[in-house]
Parts: C-alpha cells; structure tokens; sequence
C-alpha cells in the first residue's frame, strides 16, 4: 500500500496551465517485461491527483530516465527500451 509523503517532502507539479493538484507517495512500479519477467522500479513517485491534469497516462522522469523512451501519440502508446532491447529510426520507404 502507498504511503503518502509529509507534506514538507511534497513535490509540486506544474505546467504551462500553472500547478495541478498532486501528491507524492512512497510506492514501487511494476512492469512485465516482454520475457514475462518483473521489472520493480521503486518510489517515491509524484502523481497527479485529478486526472484531468493529464490527457494520456503519463509517467515522470523518476521512472523514465531508467529507460529509453518512445512517445507515439498517434496511436496513444509508450514503448520503454532498456538493454539489450533497442530501436532504429528509418526512413519509410
């Protein structure tokens, strides 16, 4: 179960709209990697607390900075690469 941070250690985030409502909890992230196997990515996490704040799911730099990154709003998708997995860019033909 999350536990919230004290407010003191509270993170504050903001966009160009101005400050959305958020709160900063002590968490791990779980993902399955395509082998089937868990990858645990530990907190604290900043998260938004309506989520109107966002038009997509989103996740920060505290967990993305652990992967690369592909953001393909098209499609409403984001791929996170880490080694030995990686991605091309090609001109299409």
């Amino acid at each position: 179960m999350p536990l919230q941070t004290p407010e003191a250690e509270q993170i504050q985030l903001a966009g160009v709209g101005g400050r959305v409502g958020s709160i900063t909890v002590d968490t791990t992230i779980g993902f399955t990697r395509d082998d089937s196997k868990a990858v645990i990515i530990r907190g604290p996490f900043t998260v938004f607390t309506e989520s109107e704040s966002a038009e997509l799911s989103v996740l920060g730099r505290d967990v993305t900075n652990n992967f690369s990154v592909i953001y393909d709003y098209p499609n409403r998708a984001v791929a996170l690469f880490a080694r030995p997995h990686y991605y091309e860019i090609k001109k299409a033909s």
